[in-house]
């Protein structure tokens, strides 16, 4: 199966430009995946900072 996806030329060279990769498709692979890596990471920094946290992450690791 082959799904064909139409993206804005200009956000792809902006996404080359970015990312340095001349190949479109490589470039848009890697913007993407940086955005989500990026966003789940803020999501974790604010699960931290939420007070649904409870624990000391520290203690947790010196007691392995």
């Amino acid at each position: 199966m082959c799904d064909v996806t139409v993206i804005n030329p200009d956000l792809v060279r902006e996404a080359e430009e970015y990312s340095g990769i001349s190949d479109s498709k490589k470039a848009v692979e890697y913007i993407l995946r940086l955005y989500f890596e990026t966003n789940n990471k803020k999501k974790i920094l604010n699960f931290q900072n939420s007070k649904i946290w409870e624990g000391n992450l520290d203690e947790m690791r010196d007691c392995r």
